[in-house]
């Protein structure tokens, strides 16, 4: 069997190849190049590819309606993964969540969508403690792809800020640092800074955080208000307020939430 599918990808690979340089200048031949490969390769990765060359054609109704053909036909759980961001970016959480329990049935993709679309889901839900409770196992597993690896351990940090747990996130916060330069981390160290009455170094960790001027903003206030700095978080608002009023309107709702406790 292993002999079978290696022979069927080397006979997929210039249907593959063609079809990743047409779909990089988003040529609609991507799609039937792809799809071929997929057929002779059978291998998961390449049907999803095939997939999103058609989403990136401007046909995403149709390619969902392809993923659901092919998960009846012939399942395989990269296929689920990209039905369930298709429905996860229409805010069809429902859907979402059932594509991906579909895919956690037929196993586990090698990309790890299925675990980036499950930790990014819960976090759209009510219960917090669910969403902490996710991410703190996710922490202690050492194959997860490197973009949901960064954002479970950026939000730990900032759920040891918000529990004013403050050396646990000055932890955090350095450790993601050693891995890469992670803005919020900086942004977090500079609000510890300033509680320290560290100007310098404040300073220091805010000229590092190299993000779009809304984003700093917003995390600034996210800073402050972890820290109990609210009169500071008020100004830093008013800011925010000039910059972008969807992240001025979630930091309206942290400020209120943090003064409620």
């Amino acid at each position: 069997m292993f002999l079978v599918r290696r022979i069927r990808k080397l006979f997929s690979l210039p249907f593959l190849w063609a079809g990743q340089l047409a779909s990089a200048f988003k040529l609609p031949l991507s799609v039937p190049l792809l799809t071929a490969a997929w057929y002779v390769s059978g291998d998961g990765n390449v049907a999803r590819s095939a997939l999103f060359a058609m989403h990136r054609c401007g046909h995403s109704d149709a390619a969902v309606a392809q993923a659901d053909t092919w998960l009846v036909r012939r399942p395989r759980p990269e296929i689920a993964a990209f039905a369930a961001l298709m429905a996860y970016q229409a805010g069809e959480f429902d859907a979402a969540e059932s594509y991906l329990a579909h895919g956690r049935r037929l196993g586990d993709d090698r990309d790890g969508l299925l675990d980036l679309l499950a930790y990014t889901i819960s976090k759209h839900g009510a219960d917090s403690d669910a969403t902490g409770e996710l991410a703190r196992r996710l922490e202690n597993r050492s194959d997860l792809p490197p973009d949901l690896s960064r954002m479970v351990l950026t939000d730990l940090m900032w759920a040891a800020m918000t529990d004013e747990q403050f050396d646990n996130a000055r932890r955090r916060a350095r450790h993601l640092l050693e891995v890469d330069d992670e803005p919020q981390a900086e942004i977090a160290l500079w609000a510890l800074a300033k509680r320290d009455a560290d100007a310098p170094g404040a300073r220091k960790h805010l000229a590092r955080a190299r993000i779009k001027p809304a984003d700093k903003v917003y995390w600034q206030f996210f800073g402050l208000v972890a820290i109990g700095w609210m009169q500071e978080a008020r100004d830093m608002l008013e800011q925010l307020k000039g910059l972008d009023a969807s992240y001025a309107a979630q930091a309206e709702a942290l400020g209120r939430w943090k003064e409620s406790r």
